[in-house]
């Protein structure tokens, strides 16, 4: 009979107290990798704001934070699927410790033959492992994308840097009432100014400047588009990010195209 400690040991009811506190999955990491997201999103929104007012070529580097952008959010999406692992190996385990008799001379042998069982840290990646076969982790994560602010917010700014006039493609964004000929009106529709200040109004998803609807509503609290029924108050209005982005990314262009005229001429 053999009298080492085998490679095997059960979890002593003892110890299971201790055993969830060291196994406890510490949020820093995720923290870490949301602060990181947030910074992205932050610098990006500075850097089109300014680089755009300035003539200069923002696609590639917004291109490339949201490659960043996606890479984190996949880091994001694993480590919640790791830590599920984790919890559902601790389960499997205490569930089994239930069941295993105590170490002691007489069950050695049991647990020596049990020495091609895994440890916890191979069982987790035994689960992780599992889990990728068993669920289409490549097609939850294209959802988890769909189902992100950060990401589609991020996406919808790169598109309108390069089609500033385009409605957003698979209805994306309710624009409908703002498209005049399968363009999107960059201007206001109360001054029709090219917008400056643009905000939504939330109830009914119609654009205008700050200042253009701030002033109809002083006397009239009616939506100032053609058909559109709804009621506005000042506290319904946002800033529509997206419209500003489209009006300086088409201005931006056409100043290119003008200075690019100018000196063929």
């Amino acid at each position: 009979m053999a009298t080492t400690l085998p490679d095997y040991l059960p979890l002593h009811a003892s110890l299971k107290h201790d055993f969830d506190r060291a196994t406890a999955f510490r949020p820093a990491l995720s923290k870490q990798v949301q602060e990181l997201v947030d910074m992205i999103l932050q610098d990006t929104k500075r850097y089109i704001d300014q680089m755009l007012t300035e003539s200069v070529e923002v696609s590639a580097v917004v291109g490339s934070n949201l490659a960043s952008l996606e890479a984190l959010l996949r880091s994001q999406f694993d480590l919640a699927k790791y830590t599920q692992s984790v919890k559902s190996t601790k389960e499997k385990i205490k569930h089994v410790g239930r069941e295993e008799p105590a170490i002691s001379l007489e069950t050695l042998e049991v647990y020596h033959a049990k020495e091609h069982a895994l440890n916890f840290a191979d069982e987790i990646d035994e689960q992780f492992r599992m889990e990728k076969e068993v669920n289409d982790v490549d097609a939850e994560f294209a959802e988890f994308l769909k189902k992100n602010n950060d990401y589609q917010n991020l996406k919808k700014m790169l598109f309108v840097i390069d089609n500033p006039e385009e409605p957003i493609p698979d209805d994306e964004e309710d624009e409908d009432l703002n498209v005049s000929g399968g363009k999107i009106s960059l201007k206001d529709p109360i001054s029709l100014n090219y917008f400056a200040a643009p905000v939504i109004a939330k109830r009914c998803q119609h654009t205008f400047e700050k200042e253009s609807i701030l002033t109809h509503l002083v006397s009239n609290n009616n939506c100032p588009i053609n058909g559109c029924t709804n009621k506005i108050t000042s506290s319904d209005l946002v800033e529509d990010q997206l419209m500003k982005i489209r009006v300086k990314a088409y201005l931006a262009k056409e100043r290119k195209r003008h200075e690019n005229v100018a000196r063929v001429v």
